[in-house]
């Protein structure tokens, strides 16, 4: 005869066992849907940078002195190339003087009101003074 201890036993280790890899399994696909959704947001600002950057360069066809700044870097490093443009312009609307350096997020900000400017059709100008006394 089979003693009953022994098999509550036998079967309660099985279930820790299925329940610990299940588990793993779980955590696994959370892993993987956070790499995921990881670099689906990382491709979705890069794209979202590049978009704003062709939109500036639209505005700023026609004024040469901010043309420093090339095609390929604002496709391979649209931070950078945010960066470096929005500091120019930054620079151009406060004056004379230094301007202060901005982070990506202050940079990205004042893309977006550019962006906006051109949307709709305010002089671009005023909108970097807005952005930066906002």
């Amino acid at each position: 005869m089979i003693n009953f201890s022994l098999v509550v036993v036998a079967l309660l280790g099985l279930l820790a066992l299925l329940a610990r890899l299940g588990l793993k399994a779980k955590l696994k696909q959370r892993q993987y849907i956070k790499q995921y959704d990881k670099a689906f947001i990382d491709a979705v600002n890069q794209q979202q940078a590049v978009v704003a950057l062709q939109s500036l360069y639209r505005l700023i066809d026609q004024r040469p002195r901010y043309q420093g700044i090339t095609t390929l870097e604002a496709v391979f490093e649209p931070d950078q190339a945010c960066l470096q443009l929005v500091n120019q312009l930054k620079r151009h609307a406060c004056g004379a003087g230094e301007p202060k350096a901005l982070s990506l997020s202050e940079a990205r900000q004042l893309l977006h009101y550019l962006k906006q400017a051109e949307r709709q059709r305010w002089p671009w100008q005023q909108t970097v003074v807005l952005s930066l006394n906002h």
